[in-house]
């Protein structure tokens, strides 16, 4: 039976007006179907409920892109861009199906002292491409084995090439580095199903709609959650 069925959707809702579980997920995003997937994985019994369709909300409106987060490289957040290039560099590895590399063409113009957003400048804008190449290659080296590719330097003529409807007036040069791309709803998709074949029990169009609360606590173990399915 598919883990997403209709059929399989009405037993489930059967299974949650009567059982008990120890991880309750309410949304099925993508947050949601991490949750989902990494609980019933470390053998917790879990149920998950969407008041829409999965991935209905944000996760079927993000910019479609798996990135390493290059712009906090000015902000010296290292950790955070590290931890962000090796989720990149596994969902490459393990969705390949559904994440693909992406290269980018990052335009030099003339007088531009904050290209691609950096928040500080330079003299005249003197040394800017310098520090683009050392953040660049700072990203390369932070990605360590699980990098796309090097970052390389182009020339004018082959930034326009490569991206022919940029601005032609005062263009100098260009940096292509690379991220991922993807479908942002079928990974949500992906993983639910997942969590539903390793024993997580889903159901959407099924919305939360109150708590049994005791002394201003939700109750935990054996609580009931007040349901609205539409069919």
């Amino acid at each position: 039976m598919l883990p997403l069925s209709s059929t399989t959707r009405a037993q489930n809702l059967a299974l949650m007006a009567h059982e008990q579980f120890d991880v309750l997920v309410i949304g099925g995003g993508v947050t949601g179907a991490g949750v989902a997937l990494d609980a019933v994985m470390r053998g917790y019994s879990v149920a998950l409920v969407e008041k829409g369709d999965f991935a209905s909300g944000t996760s079927s409106k993000s910019t479609k892109l798996v990135h390493g987060g290059i712009r906090y490289l000015p902000n010296f957040d290292f950790a955070l861009v590290r931890e962000a290039l090796v989720e990149r560099g596994l969902l490459l590895q393990n969705a390949s199906f559904l994440v693909h590399p992406l290269a980018f063409v990052l335009p030099i113009y003339e007088g531009d002292r904050h290209p691609v957003g950096i928040p500080f400048t330079t003299p005249g804008g003197i040394g800017m491409s310098w520090l683009l190449r050392s953040g660049l290659g700072m990203y390369d080296l932070l990605a360590g084995r699980r990098n796309v590719r090097m970052h390389r330097h182009i020339s004018r003529e082959q930034v326009l090439k490569l991206a022919p409807l940029l601005l032609s007036n005062g263009l100098q040069q260009g940096f292509i580095y690379y991220d991922a791309q993807t479908n942002d709803a079928r990974l949500t998709i992906t993983l639910l199903r997942t969590a539903a074949r390793s024993g997580a029990v889903i159901a959407n169009y099924a919305e939360v709609t109150g708590f049994v609360e005791e002394r201003e606590k939700v109750r935990g173990h054996g609580s009931k959650i007040g349901l609205r399915k539409v069919s």
